[in-house]
């Protein structure tokens, strides 16, 4: 077969990704070849692929890396696969250190996963002091590899609930994508989420469990002046701002992603209001 006749057996978009990955060329090369005849090993990992796509099976785990935010990640199951909106925090979290002047700001990332948050911080702000913790062993193992792949092995990754592994350390910009769909969500969630781990996306029954708990031990944990990002679900905006500016937070601000829905919530420790 040709390319062009695999291309037709699925989501053309997502073909592409995966005979581009196998051929070991880019996507541009797979549009402009579609007539070029593809090797009998390839069309077999292209159809295994594909009938694995129709169970549901997320494309991230077939491919075994991910792109976010300039860098490659590798992914597979065990770890929360990195999605294009938690590229928010990472920008908001640039830009804000390069507003206050921080040539080597002190970041924290809380529930690190693939390593996604820190290591592009890490690569953006090369003289910054990075940290991450997650609860995951399989996470810790996948954020390491990642680090010494990308040779960003500077960011420190540690074993941990939440701030336990940093106690009394205190840190200029906090970061976090935690768990936070709701039972409800579960119950209407896309098949390709049943196989990504459940304590990366689920936080009990409204998804606010871990805001509860990380809210108060991140404003501990703060400079003075120092930035908390958080991602949140579509609906949890105002319980999410009422429980920030409980725990003593100001200028607590809500984003939209690119779809418009409420995507993260920043929030500052100390200074004047805004």
């Amino acid at each position: 077969m040709v390319i062009g006749d695999l291309l037709r057996l699925w989501d053309k978009r997502e073909s592409v990704h995966i005979l581009s990955h196998y051929l070991m060329q880019t996507r541009g090369y797979v549009y402009a070849h579609a007539d070029e005849p593809v090797a009998r090993k390839v069309e077999e990992l292209f159809r295994r692929a594909i009938t694995l796509r129709k169970e549901g099976y997320p494309l991230q785990y077939i491919l075994g890396t991910w792109d976010f935010y300039t860098i490659e990640l590798r992914v597979q199951e065990g770890v929360l696969i990195p999605r294009k909106e938690t590229e928010l925090l990472v920008d908001t979290a640039l830009r804000y250190a390069h507003e206050q002047g921080w040539i080597a700001p002190t970041v924290l990332d809380v529930g690190f996963g693939t390593g996604a948050i820190a290591l592009a911080m890490q690569k953006h702000l090369p003289a910054a002091h990075v940290t991450g913790t997650d609860i995951s062993r399989c996470a810790l193992q996948i954020a390491k590899e990642n680090a010494r792949h990308l040779g960003l092995e500077r960011v420190r990754f540690l074993e941990g609930d939440l701030f336990s592994s940093v106690e009394g350390e205190g840190f200029d910009i906090i970061l976090s994508n935690p768990p936070y769909l709701s039972q409800k969500d579960r119950e209407r969630m896309q098949k390709e989420l049943s196989f990504e781990p459940e304590m990366a996306l689920f936080a009990g029954p409204e998804g606010l469990d871990i805001y509860r708990r990380l809210i108060p031990q991140a404003y501990g944990h703060l400079h003075e002046t120092g930035l908390l990002l958080l991602e949140i679900g579509e609906t949890q905006a105002e319980e999410v701002c009422r429980l920030l500016r409980e725990a003593g937070f100001s200028c607590v601000c809500v984003q939209k992603d690119l779809a418009g829905h409420d995507r993260m919530i920043t929030a500052k420790k100390g200074g004047e209001p805004c």
